[in-house]
This record gives C-alpha cells, sequence and structure tokens, in this order.
C-alpha cells in the first residue's frame, strides 16, 4: 500500500503540463534541504517551516517524499476578472436597485464612513506608482500605508502593471466627494497593497502565501483576495489558518468559470485538513457575482460554497453598456488599459481616452474580482462601526443580512451592506436575530445555503406578536430538533441550524405561528 501512494505521487509530478513548472513547496527546515543538495529560493511563514525550490530530477522528490517530507508543486493561480473594452456608465454597484436588492451603500455612510484604525491588505497586482511617484487623483497616498512585490518578474517593481490592483483599490478606498471620478466604499481604513501578480494576472503560491503571512504581520485586519485556482495548496491552507488564528478575514474570489466547481483559497471557508477545522474556516468568505439586474453573474461560479453574492459586472463584450464595475485604472499605459476603453474628466466632460496612455485614469472591469473588493469593504465599515467583533461574528453578518433571492440555481445571498452594518453596530446576536421593520403578512422563507454543510440559516416574518413552533423532521416524518418553541415579537426573524451530528439527506422544516402553518424542504450535504 506505501508503495502505491508513492507512484501514485511520483505520477502526479509527472502529469501533463505540470512537472515543466519546476517550482516546488516542501514543509521542511531549510537546514535539511541543504543538507541533501537542495538549494531553497525562499522561506514562506514565520516559523520558517515551508521552502521554496527548484529541481528538475523527480527522483529527488521521491527522495523527500520517502523521508515523510510534504511535497507539493508550486503552482500558478489566476486573478479573476474580465478583459475590458468600450465603458461608459456610473456606479451602480454602490447604489443598488431598491426594487431587487438593497445595495446601497448610503445606508451604510450613515452609520460610518470608514475607521483609520481599520487596515485592508489587496493581494494583487500592485499600486498605482510611476517611477516611484503615486500617480492616481482619487486615491489618497496617505491612507496607503504599504506596498511590497513579492515577485521576481517585472524588475521587482511594485508598480501595477495590470491595472487590476488599482482598480480594487478603487473600489474599496476611492476618494469621496472631491468633484473628480468615483467614491469608494471606505473613507477612512488604511490599506496596504502586496503584489503577487504579474501584468498578465499569475502567480505563485508561494508567493501568495508569503504575503498573506506578511498581511498578518503588519496588522490587516482584512484581506481582499481576487484570485483562484482549482487546485488544493497545502501551504496556502496554512497561510489561510494563520490569519484564522490572528483574527485576520479573507473576501476571496469565488472564480469566473461560470460552473458549480471549488475555487480555492475561496473553498478553505468549507473544507479545511484541519483536525477541527473540518467544515472549513470561519475567517474565509467566498464571493460571487451579480449584474446591475440583481441575477448571478453570467460568468461567476455558483452553487453551495459560495457564502455571498456582490456587485461584478456582467461581463458583456464589449463593455459599452452601463453592466459592469467602474473604478479607477493607473494613469499610465497598462495591461487593463491599453484599449480604446478607459476615460479622464476634463473639467465636468467625461473624454473617452482612444488610446492616450497618459490620460487613462478609470475604467470598467467585471468579475469575481470586482465583487470581493466590495465585501471587503463592507466588512471594513463594520469593524469601523464595531471593532470587537470577531471573525466567525463577521462571516455570519454578512451572509444573514443578506437578500436572499430565488434563482434558477436555488436561493442565493446578495450583500447588503446597509443591514450588515447595522447589525454589526448593534452587535451580533449569535442565535437568534430579530429584526424589527413592519411586517404584514406570515413567511416561512428557504433556508440559505441550500444545500447546506452544516449550518443554514431560517427566515420568518410575523405580522404580529406569535406563539411560534419552529421544528425539523426527517423525510420519514420524525422529529429532529425544535429550533424554537416561544411567543415571539412581530417582525423579521432568524435562526441558525447546525446539522453537525445528522447524516446526508432531504430534511424538512415546519413553523406554526398562531394558525399560520407552512412547510419546506431543505438538502444537507455531506
Amino acid at each position: 500500500m506505501k508503495k502505491y501512494f508513492l507512484l501514485l505521487f511520483v505520477l502526479s509530478l509527472l502529469s501533463l503540463n505540470t512537472f515543466s513548472q519546476t517550482r516546488f513547496v516542501a514543509k521542511v527546515d531549510k537546514a535539511i534541504l541543504n543538507k541533501i543538495g537542495i538549494a531553497t529560493s525562499k522561506t514562506i511563514s514565520v516559523d520558517e517551516q515551508w521552502q521554496v525550490f527548484s529541481v528538475t530530477d523527480t527522483s529527488r522528490l521521491v527522495e523527500l517524499r520517502r523521508a515523510g517530507i510534504y511535497v507539493e508543486k508550486d503552482r500558478q493561480m489566476k486573478i479573476n476578472s474580465i478583459p475590458n473594452d468600450k465603458l461608459f456608465g456610473l456606479q451602480w454597484g454602490l447604489t443598488g436597485n431598491r426594487n431587487l436588492w438593497h445595495g446601497d451603500f448610503s445606508d451604510a455612510w450613515k452609520i460610518t464612513e470608514g475607521s483609520k484604525d481599520v487596515k485592508i491588505g489587496i493581494i494583487d497586482t500592485g499600486s498605482p506608482l510611476k517611477d516611484g511617484v503615486w500617480t492616481h487623483p482619487d486615491l489618497d497616498s496617505n491612507r496607503f500605508s504599504s506596498t511590497m512585490s513579492f515577485i521576481t518578474e517585472e524588475n521587482r517593481t511594485v508598480t501595477d502593471s495590470s491595472g487590476h490592483s488599482t482598480h480594487v483599490a478603487g473600489i474599496i478606498a476611492g476618494i469621496k466627494n472631491n468633484n473628480i471620478g468615483i467614491a469608494g466604499i471606505d473613507q477612512h481604513c488604511q490599506v496596504a497593497i502586496y503584489k503577487v501578480f504579474s501584468k498578465h494576472g499569475s502567480g505563485w503560491t508561494s508567493d501568495i502565501a508569503q504575503a498573506i503571512y506578511r498581511a498578518v504581520h503588519d496588522g490587516c485586519q482584512v484581506l481582499s483576495m481576487s484570485f483562484g485556482g482549482i487546485f488544493y495548496s497545502r501551504l496556502l491552507e496554512d497561510a489561510v489558518f494563520y490569519a484564522q488564528q490572528h483574527g485576520v478575514i479573507c473576501a476571496v474570489a469565488a472564480g469566473n468559470q461560470n460552473a458549480e466547481i471549488t475555487s480555492y483559497p475561496a473553498f478553505f471557508g468549507k473544507f479545511s485538513t484541519r483536525e477541527n477545522y473540518r467544515v472549513g474556516f470561519p475567517n474565509v468568505i467566498s464571493v460571487g457575482a451579480i449584474d446591475n439586474f440583481g441575477s448571478v453573474s453570467s460568468y461567476s461560479n455558483y452553487g453551495w460554497f459560495i457564502d455571498i453574492y456582490a456587485p461584478g459586472g456582467n461581463g458583456n463584450y464589449p463593455f459599452a453598456d452601463k453592466g459592469n464595475i467602474l473604478s479607477t485604472l493607473p494613469t499610465y499605459d497598462s495591461v487593463l488599459g491599453q484599449e480604446d476603453s478607459s476615460w479622464y474628466y476634463k473639467g465636468d466632460s467625461l473624454i473617452v481616452t482612444q488610446r492616450i496612455p497618459a490620460q487613462r485614469t478609470y475604467g470598467y472591469l467585471a468579475g469575481t474580482s470586482m465583487a470581493t473588493p466590495f465585501v471587503a469593504g463592507t466588512i471594513s465599515l463594520m469593524l469601523a462601526a464595531n471593532p470587537n467583533l470577531k471573525v466567525g461574528d463577521l462571516r455570519q453578518i454578512i451572509v444573514r443580512t443578506a437578500d436572499v433571492i430565488m434563482t434558477v440555481n436555488g436561493p442565493v445571498a446578495i450583500l447588503n451592506p446597509g443591514a450588515a452594518v447595522q447589525a454589526a453596530k448593534n452587535g451580533w446576536v449569535t442565535s437568534v436575530e430579530t429584526i424589527q421593520t413592519v411586517v404584514e403578512n406570515f413567511e416561512l422563507r428557504q433556508n440559505y445555503p441550500n444545500p447546506f454543510n452544516p449550518i443554514t440559516t431560517i427566515k420568518f416574518a410575523l405580522p404580529k406578536e406569535s406563539n411560534v413552533t419552529l421544528k425539523i423532521y426527517d423525510i420519514l416524518g420524525r422529529e429532529v430538533e425544535t429550533l424554537i418553541s416561544k411567543i415571539m415579537p412581530a417582525g423579521n426573524h432568524s435562526v441558525d441550524f447546525n446539522a453537525a451530528k445528522l447524516s446526508s439527506g432531504m430534511y424538512v422544516y415546519r413553523i406554526e405561528a398562531d394558525n399560520f402553518v407552512q412547510v419546506k424542504k431543505m438538502l444537507l450535504m455531506k
């Protein structure tokens, strides 16, 4: 059996288009690798237990495996954005559509516009610096506390040659009320940018992990991570767990494959190899994308592992309509600003650049990459309203205050920034939540997420004070658990159901409130 697993290990290293990439990572002391003649190029993590190295002879890897040393490929991941083209429009991602979903950030801004005591780390493609000079008029250099590059490409410069990172930074921290350009979500937070992707949007997991460790060390409370890949990495899991241990929450893009597939590190919110975290790390929020009509974007991944959907744009080509996300782009020439798709202000007039590199200042992009900073920015406002919230509280608030709508792929939760920041300010009740609003009818809503593993939220509405009983049954009608049995006030209510001790399958939840009775089904998938 041991020889069988060793053979599988060797075959995996020799798989198509993988061994040509000769970078690997091993969880081992640097001195051990040096002793057997393997030179390391980088050490990852604070305990110096992850080493990056290159080999061309597979027998060296087998040698490490036989010695009980964990080795994995240092894979490349891709940033989750859609290429842009011509554009013109407004920031619908900040205003929402109250007929469809409550995405208006003005509701949140009435409570707080941010705090200088909150620090966001953007792990992406760099900063809008040209020859060491901060260039963008709509991004306050005084709030961008640090920029570091972890890549060897592009002469190790911190300059954002892609434009992707500058776009993300504008969504989070663009200057508001300055009579030019766009508005960002948080007006006071500090921002640190960590460059781990080249101008063409690819980067190594070892660089990403090192950036996560550094961001935690630098005091970031929130990480905006607009990237992902389909391969599991223990190195990346270690880095995300390190963030979890230090109370750092990660908003992570779910991917743009238009499929119900897992993407790492977003999937670490639902699964990990850690003994006490089999159902995922509570500091990871997986983010899908919606368009300006409140529908799941045509490119966005979907499914049970996605926690929340936020504005990401429709991704239509060309980007001439208003359905994509408007934000800042580098003022110098960049990959995402090479087409005649950007614009700038001249007085009060909007001018399309038509390939004038020196004038590019703003532009549209689409993707779960764009949705992710909307969530990161909302969390920043939540921490400004209540700095005592823990990572689990933040994630639960984001999910449980969301607007849940039905789609062809089942119910999806759309970010409601006003409700999230209000709940954060009020303090969070982790068992049963009551929101006092005017309710006209009794209603039992579909649980979310559904399917779920192992926790889901059930919401219901009471038009008057009622004696409420809410019970769970298995598919044979046997009672599993009583969630609520008491008199409750009028309003919108929600309660969590934890099925950690139950087997996979279909379950039923039933509410009785005075003369009102309603039943719905839910699916537990482990």
